[in-house]
């Protein structure tokens, strides 16, 4: 990935990351804050919390041998995977809307190298 040099790619990495993060720590909050009497109520009960809980503690890395459509099938990789393009293609528009609003690299070709 990194080794690529392609930038869409590697801020859709950290991206991915960022919001596994992001689901980490809602469930420790499910974990360690919310009562067992609160986790009946509905609206925790039918949240994502319960369901990543679970992925978390049975998580599919997904392999040659096994193949990987049961790590893609999970709640945890899907939402990061979306998460992150969406994020992404944002921060490209945003980058894209600033350097033509101030005429930035206007009639010249660019490229971004990586350093190695």
């Amino acid at each position: 990935l990194v080794t690529s040099n392609d930038p869409y790619l590697f801020a859709e990495a950290v991206n991915h990351e960022v919001f596994h993060s992001a689901e980490w720590e809602y469930v420790c909050i499910y974990r360690d804050k919310i009562s067992e009497e609160e986790k009946k109520l509905y609206f925790i009960r039918n949240s994502m919390a319960p369901i990543y809980d679970y992925e978390f503690r049975n998580y599919q890395k997904g392999s040659k041998e096994e193949g990987y459509l049961n790590y893609f099938l999970q709640l945890i990789e899907l939402d990061a995977m979306e998460w992150a393009e969406d994020t992404t293609d944002r921060y490209y528009r945003m980058i894209d809307s600033y350097m033509k609003e101030h005429s930035i690299f206007r009639n010249r070709t660019w490229e971004v190298k990586l350093i190695k």
